[in-house]
């Protein structure tokens, strides 16, 4: 075991620095420098020990099951052999499960970033693998129950082929499913941060910016951009200012002790002030004010997060330091802002009639057809106003299309990758129980069945459980991308439907040709030969 364990970890290894030697060349058109590959041996030398590691923790089971095996079982196969329930009953083979289990987990978590991903990373691996082994657990009961005589006989002895001796339902299940399971989660991942690239670019979205325009500048830079036949999107004031109270306890000693990387109580707020809510934004608490009545604190509208940071709910109260003088304010909606979506958004909003007086820049937000005429009129406006500066989003989100483009093909090996490994396990695990089937399947044949039959049974059996490990892959991706989408991207789920239609057909198909494939050849094996083995 440890000699192959080392001829497999060498050979991984290998194979790993082969790739890796590949990554140059798939992202370079991507990357805007130069990317070059240097090999450092102590990531492969942990790999090499880890795969023989793991290879000795998970071949403690079977070799402590040779140990238990009497002379009289080796030279009689009539002896009846100690059953897998009374051998899981001694404590050693308990400890050998542990001890590969928790190896195996304290490897993945020394490879995550921090020991807090590294044991959640351990314990989502652990729960996906239990809801595949509950799931075979039911469907072997439930397939035990839901047979009836109506059946055709070969799809009834295939279905039955579930729950009887020998049966592969939990070893498929786990080894297919598990390995689609990856495969869709990269799918869906891929797809959903791409598609906020996509999204920021589509339709009429604005994609030039322009900042720092002075408000007599104002009427200049809107008849700028519409000589040029360019819409004008939005005009938004900026005024800047700096938190001086909360609750009526200055910053300074209101956050003492708390260190100096409190950035909300620090940082400049760049703040407007409007009548109405945008299209990026939605009101989850309080009610938003567009117009201030002139008569006691100002109400103000606040970001969610940036709210949760101050520990401030509605009707508190907040002073600010505007250019020298201070603005008391009162908190009186909070907002939910959709910070992907290519517009100006605030932590803080004032409602119209407060800040009109107060020193204030602008920003023209505008959407150019082609590049040709973005650059004809950034080079008008620096010419024509040099404090003004000009943001091209296209230009920005062309990279970022052409990298996601590079980093999707990398996704896709990957999944390949994990789907492949998958396929592999379960050949294995076929060629295995081949020789456990000649028997059952010489007995057919002796009872009158065809090869087509054997064929049809095989095929029953194997399609079911494809079909079964691919529905469970699909529903579990779609909850962990969720999970990812909404708690670790921040965006909204994006799931590429048909290419997750088309990648569960084919694991089923996948499944049920390598299942096929590797019972050719056991319905020739001659009767009398199985009967003088028994």
């Amino acid at each position: 075991a440890a000699a192959l364990g080392l001829v497999g970890a060498l050979i991984g290894a290998a194979v790993g620095v082969a790739m890796q030697y590949l990554v140059p060349g798939v992202l370079s058109e991507a990357l805007p420098f130069e990317l070059s590959m240097q090999l450092y041996w102590r990531p492969v030398m942990v790999g090499v020990l880890a795969g023989v590691a793991i290879t000795m923790l998970f071949a403690a089971l079977p070799l402590l099951a040779v140990r238990d095996v009497s002379p009289l079982e080796a030279l009689r196969a009539d002896v009846q052999q100690e059953s897998g329930a009374s051998l899981f009953s001694k404590p050693r083979y308990w400890l050998a499960g542990i001890g590969a289990l928790a190896g195996a987990a304290v490897f993945g978590a020394y490879q995550a970033p921090t020991p807090l991903s590294g044991v959640v990373y351990v314990v989502g691996i652990a729960a996906v693998l239990l809801v595949f082994a509950g799931v075979s657990w039911l469907t072997v009961r439930f397939v035990r129950r839901a047979l009836s005589p109506t059946m055709p006989y070969v799809t009834r002895q295939g279905l039955a082929n579930l729950y009887r001796p020998n049966n592969q339902t939990l070893l498929i299940l786990l080894a297919v499913g598990f390995g689609a399971f990856l495969v869709f989660t990269l799918l869906i991942v891929r797809t959903t941060l791409l598609s906020q690239v996509r999204l920021a670019d589509e339709g009429e979205r604005p994609n030039l910016i322009f900042f720092d325009v002075q408000s007599d500048q104002r009427d200049e830079v809107r008849g700028l951009i519409t000589d040029y036949g360019l819409p004008i999107v939005e005009e938004v004031p900026i005024v800047n200012m700096r938190l001086a109270s909360i609750k009526g306890e200055r910053v300074n000693t209101n956050r003492e002790g708390e260190g100096e990387d409190n950035w909300v109580v620090d940082r400049e707020y760049r703040s407007t002030y409007r009548g109405s809510l945008t299209d990026t934004e939605k009101l989850i608490e309080g009610t938003f004010v567009g117009v201030y009545s002139g008569q006691g604190a100002i109400p103000v509208s606040l970001e969610e997060e940036i709210a949760e940071e101050l520990q401030v709910g509605i009707g508190d109260a907040l002073s600010f330091d505007v250019q020298g003088r201070l603005v008391e304010t009162e908190v009186s909606s909070i907002r939910e802002v959709d910070w992907n979506r290519i517009q100006t958004n605030f932590f803080v909003v004032f409602p119209e009639g407060t800040l009109e007086s107060a020193p204030q820049t602008w920003v023209a937000v505008s959407r150019a057809p082609d590049a040709e005429t973005s650059g004809r009129i950034q080079a008008a406006m620096v010419s024509t106003f040099p404090n003004v500066s000009a943001i091209d989003l296209t230009l920005i989100i062309e990279v970022l299309e052409g990298l996601f483009a590079r980093l999707s093909a990398v996704i896709q090996f990957m999944a390949l990758f994990s789907i492949v490994t998958g396929l592999i396990i379960l050949a294995g695990a076929v060629v295995v129980s081949r020789y456990k089937r000649v028997e059952e399947i010489v007995l057919l044949k002796t009872l009158g069945a065809s090869r087509t039959d054997v064929r049809r049974i095989n095929t029953a059996e194997y399609i079911s459980l494809g079909s079964l490990a691919a529905i469970i892959a699909l529903v579990l991706s779609l909850v962990v991308g969720w999970l990812l989408a909404r708690y670790a991207f921040l965006v909204p789920l994006k799931v590429p439907v048909l290419t997750m239609v088309v990648a569960s057909l084919g694991v089923a198909l996948l499944t049920t040709l390598i299942g096929v494939l590797n019972s050719r050849g056991v319905y020739a094996t001659p009767a009398l030969q199985v009967l003088r083995n028994g």
